[in-house]
């Protein structure tokens, strides 16, 4: 892989020339919880849940939470890749001396740490400052499902900016998908919807509802990681999937 160090050094430097811009970026979901958190406080009249004296904020913060993740890590890299192609960007720039492939495991790498720093921040405000109920038996399970969640959209967000001819397209596109899964998860967790058992499964295998469904079994359940041993599988395959067609695409596309 040719200039990987150097692919991440400047996609380091780049982050580093932006850090107000980042640093507002994911302080967003600070202020997103906070207000999730006042607005949200109000009981759960279904059963079950109201003997265990649930709030809407306690029912919804296994998936708003995740939601908050994947629409941050993606707008992240969204442009990274449709960004740098000719006229303007590095890709028309033969002298760079980093190979497609290097490049694109070099932004990887940087906002991955970047999007560990922003799963730290949702964890802080959504468990600690301003907690919601769980039963949660280890925090490092908790932490590891976001982080599994922000790969899953950093490489959401890489593969739609590898196939986006344009930067237009690729801001247009991003947010619709975040939504169809934010929507096909909300669906599976009210009672009263009933759905076939072929589209259950399609939408289970939504990464968002697995990551969502993997949190409410250990925040209301108290399950272990290995006890969502196969949704972390199948995320990890999400995640592998998408990194993988977007290499080759980017890889051997025409310059």
């Amino acid at each position: 892989m040719k200039g990987l160090t150097k692919a991440i050094r400047l996609e380091y430097n780049y982050i580093k020339e932006r850090w107000l811009s980042t640093l507002l970026f994911m302080l967003a979901s600070a202020l997103i919880i906070i207000i999730f958190s006042v607005v949200a406080k109000i009981p759960v009249p279904w059963e079950g849940f109201a003997q265990m004296n649930y709030t809407y904020y306690d029912l919804l913060a296994p998936t708003i939470f995740p939601l908050i993740i994947l629409f941050v890590t993606v707008q992240m890299v969204v442009l990274r890749i449709v960004g740098e192609r000719a006229p303007f960007g590095t890709l028309d720039r033969e002298l760079i001396a980093i190979s497609r492939m290097g490049m694109y495991l070099g932004k990887m790498f940087v906002h991955s740490i970047v999007a560990f720093i922003q799963c730290l921040i949702v964890y802080l405000f959504g468990f600690i400052l301003f907690p919601v109920k769980s039963y949660a038996m280890s925090s490092v399970t908790i932490i590891l499902l976001f982080f599994l969640l922000a790969l899953f959209g950093l490489s959401l967000g890489m593969f739609v900016s590898v196939f986006s001819k344009h930067k237009e397209s690729a801001v247009q596109i991003a947010p619709y998908l975040v939504l169809g899964l934010f929507i096909t998860s909300l669906i599976l967790i009210f009672p009263g919807i009933v759905l076939s058992s072929s589209i259950k499964a399609i939408f289970m295998s939504n990464p968002l509802a697995l990551i969502s469904q993997s949190l409410s079994e250990s925040m209301v359940n108290g399950v272990g990681f290995e006890d969502i041993g196969s949704n972390v599988a199948r995320i990890i395959f999400w995640i592998l999937g998408l990194i993988v067609i977007s290499l080759l695409k980017f890889k051997y596309e025409r310059k």
